[in-house]
């Protein structure tokens, strides 16, 4: 169901994606033609007297300021009728412009006429970018109802604009949702959800991510239907009470310049005054007992020795007869990371590029470290033999990749630096690690800030498969969130969280958490803080210098 005169770039490649689907097809076009006659009737009978004195002068500064600068490549138009038609989507594709029967102030409803035609064609699904409130049988007409998204975090904000009130209402995350309508306003069954950070010194940013992050959730959902029949409901039972907004007055608009303004000042000053650092914690406690009652005992911490650098990612690996801890040893000097014995910060893996998180793994009683290295734009995995011999795991920029071995099949989980602003979960299978791995069919199988992105190694817990995430929501790592793995097969995954830990406020290093891991019967961490150091300093303004000069 499309507008009558346009699309916007979101929403094409939204129907890109369900065209790729070998399984799926577009089999119609319904072009709402009431939007199109209201503003021809409206144009005809209001000249320019007219159009003054009915302009909402109380929205001036949000339409000025959002034709100029809120456009976004996410809103990008695509004239039906004009010099910018949109990709051939609908070459072949009947279209149907239909105007429904308005009832109320804003329910539309369809004629017998015009249903007869879409039972024609047979609709599985049929998606909603056009038209107002849908009522009656529109909603029941294709098997799996009418689809629409929602931009915005439908237990905190109903209404709109997209990703405008977040900043308004001081809110560290923004959302989507992909739902099924019912007759109830506000209350259609969720199928897909998501939760980003705000960009908070930049609307343009956030607004762009917004929309293109949740653009693929429609094929997503077929895809799921493809191999299970059916979508299963993300929310069942629960309504949204949230209050619902419209667009800005004035007032708004001039607390929303100030707010970002303010946003860009605090983004630039941390970044040159105020980078993290992290030092690794030892608890004398074993990971099963930190996962059911939270770290209860003393930290021994470890601290890189240089101010400028620190010590991050820890895991416990066996090297000649005894555990040691290895971990990422991010220099200063150098702005990027390599890989160290974490006691001595003996070097034992680097590259021209950036390095972190040395998972430690055995494969068919080889031991090798799966480290992230997005920055190369692929991943392998490194025997630590003093050779060089490595194997590709897979060509994609993972980050914070996590092995498992499970009901005879070996599973990837990681975020990806190229997609989702570390908040979604990606997963791949493979029956032989070393012979490549396929995607998992609905990836990313969970999108959401506050706990997809690996936080250390999956845990088997008295037979449960219990996965750390980071809770980034507030700031990067900045907690870490226990997930129990309910349904792990190539066309299905679910999982629920378990327990949440946070940094205790009393210790030197409080502002984060973003690593765990098994030491025998000790667990390792990694802590935060916010600490400036001039050599950070000279290689932000450095960046900062030559993006303004345009280098």
């Amino acid at each position: 169901m499309t507008r009558g005169d346009s699309m916007e770039s979101w929403e094409v490649n939204a129907l890109k994606a369900v065209k790729d689907l070998p399984f799926a097809e577009i089999v119609m076009e319904i072009r709402d033609g009431s939007s199109s006659s209201a503003r021809s009737d409206n144009s005809s009978r209001t000249g320019f007297a007219g159009k003054i004195i009915s302009y909402k002068w109380s929205r001036l500064f949000w339409n000025r300021w959002f034709r100029k600068y809120g456009k976004v490549d996410a809103t990008r138009k695509f004239d039906h009728f004009g010099n910018n038609p949109p990709p051939k989507i609908f070459d072949n594709v009947p279209c149907h412009t239909m105007i429904p029967e308005l009832k109320g102030k804003y329910s539309q409803h369809f004629s017998d006429n015009d249903l007869e035609i879409i039972r024609w064609h047979k609709p599985d699904v049929i998606l909603r970018f056009g038209f107002n409130i849908l009522r009656g049988e529109i909603l029941t007409v294709a098997k799996h109802g009418v689809w629409s998204y929602h931009h915005a975090d439908h237990e905190a904000i109903r209404g709109g604009p997209a990703g405008f009130w977040e900043y308004i209402l001081g809110h560290n995350i923004t959302g989507a949702v992909l739902q099924r309508l019912t007759e109830k306003l506000d209350d259609g069954i969720i199928l897909r959800k998501g939760y980003w950070p705000v960009v908070k010194h930049s609307f343009r940013e956030n607004l762009d991510n917004l929309l293109n992050y949740s653009s693929g959730w429609m094929a997503n959902a077929l895809t799921e239907i493809h191999h299970h029949g059916e979508v299963k409901p993300q929310n069942p039972g629960k309504k949204s009470s949230a209050k619902v907004y419209s667009y800005p007055g004035n007032f708004r608009m001039i607390q929303f310049w100030f707010i970002l303004f303010g946003n860009k000042i605090a983004f630039h000053w941390r970044n040159l005054f105020c980078p993290e650092t992290w030092q690794i914690g030892i608890i004398d406690q074993p990971v099963g007992q930190v996962i059911s009652d939270g770290i209860l005992k003393d930290i021994r911490w470890l601290r890189a020795k240089r101010n400028d650098s620190y010590l991050a990612d820890p895991f416990s690996i066996q090297m000649n007869g005894k555990s040691v801890i290895i971990a990422e040893y991010y220099s200063g000097e150098k702005q990027k990371g390599y890989i160290v014995n974490a006691e001595n910060e003996e070097i034992l893996l680097e590259r021209d590029y950036h390095l972190s998180f040395p998972l430690p793994v055995e494969i068919d009683g080889t031991h090798y470290l799966l480290p992230e290295m997005s920055a190369s734009g692929t991943s392998k995995f490194f025997r630590l033999n003093g050779s060089t011999e490595s194997f590709t795991c897979l060509d994609a920029p993972l980050v914070d990749p996590v092995l498992l071995h499970h009901n005879e099949r070996w599973w990837l989980f990681a975020h990806r630096s190229d997609d989702q602003n570390n908040s979604a979960l990606f997963v791949y299978h493979s029956d032989n690690p070393l012979n490549g791995f396929t995607a998992h069919a609905l990836n990313p199988v969970k999108t959401d800030i506050r706990n997809s992105r690996p936080a250390g190694a999956i845990i088997n817990l008295d037979g449960k498969l219990i996965r750390p995430a980071q809770d980034s929501a507030e700031t990067y790592g900045n907690a870490i969130v226990f997930n129990e793995i309910l349904e792990l097969t190539p066309t299905s995954y679910s999982e629920k969280a378990v327990k949440r830990v946070e940094p205790n406020e009393h210790w030197d290093y409080n502002k984060g958490i973003h690593t765990i891991s098994a030491h025998g019967n000790k667990t390792l961490i990694d802590a935060k803080s916010f600490r400036f150091n001039f050599a950070n300093f000279r290689a932000q303004l450095k960046r900062k210098t030559g993006r303004i000069a345009g280098r």
